[in-house]
């Protein structure tokens, strides 16, 4: 009888490798906005605003797949080494970031326990996982399943309106619808409100109401709906500060304070930001957004509403200077006659209504969709 074979050598075990966020530390957060409203340039600059945050937090953010590091890499080279915008979004993107930073150290008693009797401090860090949905905001005037009533008409998306998003297409009622459900099933929501196109064009309305009344439709379906308001958490920012159209109006109402920084820069403070946006919805060259301001207040609850001032570029520093009122526009005309930025980015609260979002739906998680029963058996 042959002897047995002897057992195969232990494989050596290779370095341990850590874990991605788990799933119930994922925020599901969706991205919404007219076109031109910024979607594209904010996503962007989200990377450069976590490096230029103030002392304390120290937020790291990173793509969490290939798609999103790509997007990352691709739209910084954009705005810091062409100083030009981001071409606006075609279809739907998802992306997502993945948010770092080291626990805050042990202070008071724990610490000085630890250090008395020398047991090492304990360390950690604390992280989460956002998702977003970039989507071209044609999309959303074009909803639900409907085509253009002209299909010649061009479409645009962020800054760069130069580059045509929607040319003689039609959307997709199932990729519309598609695109709905997944903002239907976020947690939190940012909405741009971009008062520069509203004043123009006046149809933020028009984006906000279809796309609102769908949410709601399959909120209701889902069972999410509680206490007669949608489940979301939403943060309103009120973009592009930087443009003279809002800077003006926000400088001469009191709303925009010089800001406790090295260079001086003006801010629109928390308390601020809320009357910011309602002083702009109104009057006359508002157009529709009274109507936003109306629904927003009829849908939402009110706890679960927080409102930015916001911009992607911030405003223009001369180098070696401080800010000065009379020179803050970071954008003029280049050679090739689309918008150029003139100095540093300096991104304001593009960093802020994310960590927002994730701190208030990890405190108070929104209801979850229902889920469906299972069929009754049928009778013998």
């Amino acid at each position: 009888m042959a002897a047995d074979a002897p057992p195969d050598p232990p494989v050596p075990a290779g370095p341990a490798v850590p874990a991605g966020p788990a799933a119930s530390s994922r925020r599901r957060i969706g991205l919404w906005g007219a076109t031109q409203s910024g979607k594209t340039t904010l996503l962007a600059a989200l990377q450069i605003a976590a490096g230029q945050q103030s002392a304390g937090s120290d937020w790291m953010v990173v793509g969490a797949d290939q798609t999103s590091s790509e997007f990352l890499g691709r739209n910084i080279d954009i705005l810091i080494k062409d100083k030009k915008f981001p071409e606006g979004t075609m279809g739907p993107e998802p992306l997502s970031w993945l948010f770092y930073r080291p626990d805050p150290p042990h202070r008071g008693l724990t610490r000085w326990l630890r250090e008395r009797f020398r047991r090492p401090l304990a360390t950690g860090q604390q992280t989460f996982e956002i998702n977003t949905l970039d989507v071209g905001g044609y999309m959303f005037l074009n909803h639900p399943g409907e085509v253009l009533d002209d299909p010649n008409e061009l479409y645009y998306d962020d800054e760069d309106a130069g580059i045509p998003l929607f040319e003689g297409q039609r959307t997709s009622s199932e990729e519309a619808d598609e695109v709905i459900r997944k903002l239907a099933d976020c947690d939190g929501l940012i909405y741009l409100f971009d008062p520069v196109i509203e004043y123009q064009e006046k149809n933020s309305y028009q984006y906000f109401a279809r796309v609102l009344n769908e949410i709601a439709r399959l909120s209701h379906d889902s069972g999410r709906i509680r206490d007669g308001r949608l489940p979301h958490y939403l943060a309103v920012c009120v973009n592009k500060i930087d443009d003279p159209a809002v800077y003006r109006r926000a400088y001469q109402a009191g709303y925009l304070l010089t800001g406790d920084n090295e260079l001086l820069l003006p801010e629109v403070p928390a308390d601020y930001a809320q009357e910011l946006f309602e002083t702009l919805c109104v009057g006359q060259e508002a157009g529709t957004a009274e109507q936003v301001l109306g629904v927003i207040r009829q849908y939402f609850d009110p706890s679960r509403v927080s409102y930015f001032a916001t911009s992607s570029i911030g405003f223009y520093v001369r180098p070696g200077r401080l800010f000065r009122h009379s020179d803050y526009r970071n954008v003029a005309e280049g050679d090739d006659g689309h918008p150029r930025i003139r100095g540093e980015i300096r991104p304001i609260n593009v960093l802020e209504p994310f960590l927002w979002l994730e701190h208030a739906i990890r405190r108070n998680p929104p209801p979850q969709p229902a889920q469906p029963q299972p069929p009754e058996p049928a009778a013998p």
